[in-house]
């Protein structure tokens, strides 16, 4: 897969995990190499993170973790 191919099927997941639409997905930059983290707008036009940047792999994990915390399968 593509960078960017990764990047949407991160952000498929979000909605299809019902995250709040809020959300979004942010890539790091070119110092960090392929890594996403999730990312909302502040009131004054920047971005807050709110978690730390991940690898395609383990941002798909941190999904699932927290789509089975909200429904309670623990």
């Amino acid at each position: 897969m593509t960078f960017q191919a990764k990047k949407e099927a991160l952000q498929n997941a979000l909605v299809s995990f019902n995250f709040p639409k809020k959300y979004f997905i942010q890539n790091a930059d070119g110092r960090m190499g392929h890594k996403f983290t999730l990312a909302s707008n502040t009131e004054n036009g920047g971005i807050d993170t709110h978690s730390n940047y991940l690898t395609y792999d383990e941002f798909n994990s941190y999904l699932k973790g927290w789509y089975d915390a909200k429904m309670n399968k623990f």
